[in-house]
């Protein structure tokens, strides 16, 4: 297994090559947001470990850029921050996991697992439907043939609402899919991805998400169309 590892940092870079040599994972070790982003893009890597701060820009801004490229490689922010703020702001941006420093190498390397194993699981899968479509390999999401923009958070929000269509699916179950760390979220943070996400897929006549109240969400697509027959009576034109 080979990851990237962003830390300009000398004497973490040791510390993180030492806990990753000991899980037998290698390194490709670079110290500016300019390197990672080439190296993110022309090589395929298990995971993508980076500093918050570096001497070019931050973590933060790198991990925007990575995703922007249609780089889904899982990304792991390094930093001494503890305060939640900091960790949710990274998260949006696109980040997999939030790791404080300084760590262990245990710590480091279930992470790391976890991430992997995640993003291995994750086969390329076209969801269909009526005229909504999303292209998880690609992460590309279509309404009526036009390409709806998506962040990362309202793009996995919509593809575990397609995996479980039907099915009402709590808020807890959500933040655990979509954003997948031990922290609590900020009392309102899926009710707004939810709302954004509602604005850009349902029209005026499509509604698609419904709020269980109490409860949390169903993904359900609305009715197909019915026609009145002569005598009154509906007949469906899905069966015709």
């Amino acid at each position: 297994m080979r990851v990237l590892l962003v830390e300009d940092d000398p004497l973490e870079q040791q510390h993180a090559e030492l806990c990753l040599r000991s899980g037998q994972i290698d390194a490709d070790i670079v110290g500016t947001v300019r390197e990672a982003l080439f190296k993110a893009t022309v090589n395929q890597y298990a995971c993508i470990l980076m500093d918050w701060n570096l001497p070019d820009g931050d973590g933060q801004t790198l991990c925007h850029d990575i995703r922007l490229q249609k780089i889904d490689t899982p990304v792991m922010m390094l930093s001494i921050r503890d305060d939640v703020y900091g960790k949710v702001a990274c998260l949006e941006t696109g980040a997999d996991d939030y790791l404080t420093k300084p760590y262990a190498a245990p710590e480091l390397l279930a992470r790391i697992s976890a991430l992997v194993r995640r993003g291995t699981n994750q086969r390329s899968t076209l969801y269909s439907v009526d005229d909504l479509e999303l292209e998880t390999r690609a992460r590309i999401v279509r309404r009526a043939g036009r390409e709806v923009r998506l962040t990362r958070r309202e793009f996995d929000l919509l593809r575990y609402f397609l995996e479980k269509e039907g099915q009402v699916v709590t808020r807890e179950d959500i933040w655990e899919y979509v954003w997948g760390w031990d922290e609590y979220p900020l009392h309102n943070t899926v009710e707004v991805h939810v709302k954004r996400l509602r604005a850009k897929i349902n029209d005026r006549s499509q509604t698609y998400i419904h709020t269980i109240r109490g409860i949390g969400y169903r993904f359900q697509p609305p009715p197909l169309p019915s026609t009145m027959s002569p005598n009154g009576k509906q007949n469906d034109e899905a069966g015709r």
